[in-house]
This record gives C-alpha cells, structure tokens and sequence, in this order.
C-alpha cells in the first residue's frame, strides 16, 4: 500500500478483492491520543469482507531485534493469548536496508533465554497462517490515525510530474510495441524502477 494515514473501512474488501487475506501495519502505534484497542484481530469491512490484520506490538517496522525489543512486544501485546506470538520487524526497514549481521546473531542468542518469548525466523505469510483459524476479537470500521491528519503532500508538482513520466513510459512502450520492436529491455526497466521509485 502507500504510505497512508489510516486505512478507510472499504480496505478488507479491496484486500480480498485483491486476494489478500492479510494486513500488517505499524502506524496505528504512531496514535497520540487513542490506544487501538487490538494488536492481533480479524477486521471486518463494510461489506463484510474480512481479512486477519497484525500490527506488530513493538510499534516499529526498524527494530533492534534485541532483548529488549522481545520484552517490549511481549508487554505491548494486548491480547493474553497472543503474549508470545508477535511479528518482529527488525532491520532497517526504511530505506530498505535489511537486517545487519549483528541482528540476526543477536536473535540467535537471545531467542533462546527462558524468560522471553522463543524467536523464530520465518516468512510473514506463515505466521498468519498460524492465525488465520483462530478465535480473533472482531474490528469494524475504519482505522483512524490520529497523529498525521490532513496529511496529503506539500509537493504537488512532483506528484504530476511523476504521474506525467508513467503515462510518457506506457506511450513510448506502446509505440514499440505498434511498430513491433521491444527496444532495450534494460533501459526501459531502469527507467520504470527509477520513476516508481518516486
């Protein structure tokens, strides 16, 4: 999804409609007034769509992955049947820098001690199918972040700028594609990476 403020109460139909089972966000942690009141539920569209959502307790798509990272998911953790089921998300997610050398032996080590949760390394998709038949408390509605209201860009000429390239790029492939010639392949994927990079 883009980077939105909040997620209307449409989004489980559109997800299912995309055949998308599952949502993970962050943002909702970033709220300074209202505490969501679940980390781990199914969400239930308008229509009554659902799809099983997980917002990682930690409230950080940069974590540390460190004790004190476990410890905190684990407090954080609204559900008490979950206490020990959390995503970690752990690496330099901004940006998209992975996680470092250092992180992964330190989840290595610390994965282990008997009073944090036991750390698994494995794909987000698994986890959610580990909770996709379980006894989830139900949200309706939209969910509201509070914290970025009226947010939508201070930067309008780049959003048609860029929207100006996208529809350039199709024109020129369309063109080839009439004359029956592909053009350098190469070239043209480093251009599309470099505009849907914007």
């Amino acid at each position: 999804l883009p980077d939105t403020f909040g997620y209307s109460a449409a989004m489980p139909q559109i997800l299912k409609l995309s055949h998308q089972d599952y949502f993970m966000t962050i943002k909702l942690s970033w709220s300074n007034r209202t505490l969501f009141p679940y980390h781990t539920f199914t969400w239930e569209g308008i229509d009554g769509s659902e799809v099983v959502v997980h917002m990682p307790p930690e409230g950080t798509y940069n974590s540390r992955a460190s004790a004190e990272a476990l410890v905190r998911g684990k407090i954080m953790q609204r559900e008490a049947d979950y206490k020990d089921s959390f995503l970690m998300v752990y690496g330099i997610g901004d940006g998209g820098g992975g996680p470092s050398e250092r992180m992964l032996e330190r989840l290595d080590r610390v994965g282990q001690f008997a009073d944090l949760p036991r750390v698994q390394q494995k794909s987000a998709i698994s986890f959610f199918e580990d909770l996709k038949d379980k006894d989830l408390p139900v949200y309706n509605g939209e969910m509201y972040l509070e914290k970025h209201r009226a947010t939508y860009t201070s930067q309008s000429n780049n959003k048609n700028f860029n929207r100006d390239c996208e529809g350039k790029l199709l024109v020129y492939e369309q063109l080839l594609s009439c004359l029956g010639e592909t053009g350098d392949k190469t070239v043209i994927d480093d251009i599309w990476k470099e505009v849907l990079l914007y």
